[in-house]
């Protein structure tokens, strides 16, 4: 889906369509071709992808949700899937699960990280730095209020 507009609406309402440019920018940055390798190497046989279960997260935490349990909303919603693309939508336990075991196989947080330094690489952009007792830190933003 291509993105032709972006609007700031303040009417307190979560819309879905903000979503699709976390999807975009996860796939401008390679995350769905490492993550297509990681889900054919460690685990071919489940049916959800990585790269669905990745995303998956960072579409809640980007509407302030980082627990598993909020996922359950958008499990069978079709709108969801259809704006960010995803095959499927994995369980709250699914979520959990598969999370772990991405954060224990280390060649693919390596590829996470590479996918980090690509899109920043290709939007010829510099993340925000804080200053903060004479060094620089690059700001993290999760904010769940």
């Amino acid at each position: 889906m291509k993105i032709t507009r972006i609007e700031h609406i303040s009417d307190g309402t979560v819309n879905y369509g903000g979503l699709v440019l976390i999807i975009n920018f996860f796939k401008r940055a390679g995350q769905n071709k490492a993550a297509k390798e990681s889900s054919q190497k460690s685990h071919a046989h489940i049916h959800i992808s990585d790269f669905d279960v990745l995303a998956t997260y960072c579409c809640l935490l980007a509407q302030g949700k980082s627990d598993y349990e909020h996922v359950r909303v958008f499990k069978d919603d079709g709108s969801f899937t259809t704006l960010t693309g995803l095959k499927q939508v994995p369980s709250a336990e699914t979520l959990r699960q598969r999370l772990d075991l991405i954060g224990k196989n280390k060649r693919f947080v390596e590829a996470i990280r590479e996918c980090s330094i690509n899109f920043w690489k290709k939007s010829e952009r510099e993340p925000g730095t804080e200053p903060i007792g004479g060094e620089e830190y690059v700001r993290l933003d999760i904010d769940t209020v």
